[in-house]
């Protein structure tokens, strides 16, 4: 299976042997004008801090488990361009800098160095990833930042 995208609302992470599927959430925009009329809004206690809690754990591992099949499709030259574009719009955010995915990101972007200038890679998508990551390094740890992104100017 060469494939990186399922079709559907899922992910296929197919370069591991037995592939992940992972949900895509999609966010759909609330108008408050309909369906609203008679409701009440939610009290405190019907959202609790430990749903919150645990709702943004579970965000934290998909997301970590996500990156982790982005790093193994990254190394393969099927699946190079799909991942690495991924990869790049997910960068695009300022919360991909958060230290809870700063492992599993410092990993895609050392397989991205090591094979973007490769035969059947892209060195230029690949560069573009390093260089918005390298404009977020004040975000990396100090020892992952010196580990693999440009020193400070």
């Amino acid at each position: 299976m060469n494939q990186f995208r399922a079709p559907g609302p899922f992910r296929l992470c197919s370069t591991s042997p037995s592939p992940t599927i992972l949900p895509v959430v999609k966010r759909e925009p609330v108008d408050e004008d309909s369906g609203t009329e008679g409701c009440q809004p939610r009290s405190s206690s019907d959202v609790t801090a430990g749903n919150m809690a645990t709702a943004m754990e579970r965000h934290i591992q998909q997301t970590n488990e996500r990156l982790h099949c982005i790093k193994e499709a990254l190394a393969t030259p099927n699946a190079f361009q799909g991942a690495a574009r991924e990869l790049l719009e997910w960068c695009g955010d300022p919360r991909a800098f958060q230290k809870v995915f700063e492992q599993n990101l410092i990993g895609c972007l050392t397989v991205i160095s090591q094979v973007s200038q490769k035969q059947g890679f892209d060195l230029d998508l690949g560069y573009r990833i390093l260089a918005v990551c390298a404009a977020q390094r004040e975000k990396f740890s100090p020892k992952s930042a010196c580990k693999f992104l440009l020193p400070n100017d």
